[in-house]
Formats: structure tokens, C-alpha cells, sequence
């Protein structure tokens, strides 16, 4: 995973200094439709994505990835085009709120990761740099 961190500041030219968290798409699963449907082999909830997500004072960045390469999504925003940002903390996945063109998205921020100490760390400088707020925002 720091492969990859370490792959996005380099394409991207992107300025690193622990701001930068992996994370997914929240994941939504209906529990009826899952058990009405479990023999029948149906999946019931939507596919997972997986991102980085970089926090700069001028831009929040989303970056999709398979777990190996980055792929698919990619977005640089910058913070005066995001007009809600929010984060409520959780004990292993924080969830991430924002609205960019009038479009609502949710995600969960990874806070730990097994064998990748540097997302606790990257969290923590999050938090203690006021990036969780936004810099704009607070909860």
C-alpha cells in the first residue's frame, strides 16, 4: 500500500507529508434482500471501491486503486468546490461525507490497516492539522 502513496505523489507531483489515507465506498447491504435471496446466490450489496485520499489546504483529492495499481476514478478538488465536508470518527473506519457539484458521496476512512503502521500515523496528522475539519468545517 505505501507503494502505491508513494506511486500517487510521484505521478501526480503532489505534495507528501503523512496526508494521504486509503479508504472505500461505504458500503451499503440490504439485509432482507440478503436473506430472502442467500440460496439463490444473489450478491445485495453494491461493490466495494477502494481510494487514497489526499488532504492538502488547497485540495482534497480522491484516487482510486485495486489494492496494487492506481485505476479508474481520479479527482483533485479543490476545497472551495466541496460545499459540505464532514467526519465522524469511528474506531477502525472514520466516515467521510462530502458534497462536490451538488452530489452527495459517502465514504469510510481506513484508521488502521494490519502490517501498515504509517495509516495510523497519516490519521493522526490529519486530525492534529485540522484536515478533518474540511478547513472549513467542523463536527
Amino acid at each position: 500500500m505505501q507503494d502505491l502513496v508513494n506511486q500517487l505523489v510521484s505521478e501526480r507531483n503532489l505534495y507528501y507529508h503523512h496526508n494521504i489515507v486509503p479508504g472505500h465506498t461505504k458500503v451499503k447491504v440490504n439485509w432482507k434482500k440478503t436473506l430472502l435471496l442467500a440460496a439463490f446466490h444473489h450478491v445485495s450489496f453494491n461493490e466495494t471501491r477502494s481510494y487514497l485520499f489526499y488532504f492538502s489546504r488547497e485540495y482534497f483529492g480522491v484516487f482510486e486503486t485495486n489494492g496494487k495499481k492506481l485505476q479508474g476514478d481520479a479527482a483533485l478538488i479543490p476545497w472551495e468546490y466541496i460545499t459540505e465536508f464532514k467526519v465522524k470518527k469511528g474506531r477502525a473506519e472514520d466516515a467521510l461525507t462530502f458534497v462536490y457539484q451538488g452530489k452527495k458521496f459517502e465514504m469510510q476512512l481506513s484508521r488502521v490497516m494490519r502490517g501498515q503502521p504509517w495509516v495510523s500515523e497519516n490519521i493522526e496528522n490529519l486530525e492534529e492539522n485540522n484536515f478533518y475539519c474540511g478547513n472549513r468545517y467542523s463536527e
